[in-house]
């Protein structure tokens, strides 16, 4: 039997362990939160699609928060990348609260 130190000792580690951009993106995307695609038009070249959920360390609802992680998480396709246009689709609400998908139209700047 697991002592209560041990467990808090544990989830301490965990949340931890997610602090870091890289991993909590990787979090997300493995959750399906959070993806990367090419472009389907011209004007950009990705699209950061984010799904809205509530998540410590991160509000996708906050467009600060939101552009950070679109820019970061498009840094390796996209170098000096810039969000060009961002489309909201509202998918109602559930018992957390309103639910949001963003779509975030990503430009790369010429290296």
């Amino acid at each position: 039997m697991i002592s209560r130190v041990a467990m808090c000792v544990l989830a301490a580690a965990a949340i931890g362990g997610c602090s870091d951009r890289g991993g909590y993106q990787n979090m997300l995307a493995n959750g399906g939160a959070l993806s990367i695609e090419p472009a389907s038009a011209s004007g950009y070249d990705y699209t950061v699609a984010i799904k809205s959920g509530r998540d410590i360390g991160f509000n996708p609802d906050n467009k600060a928060e939101r552009d950070a992680m679109t820019l970061s998480y498009a840094a390796k396709q996209c170098p000096g990348g810039r969000i060009v246009k961002e489309d909201v689709i509202d998918m109602g609400s559930n018992a957390m609260g309103p639910v949001r998908h963003y779509f975030m139209r990503i430009g790369c700047r010429p290296a």
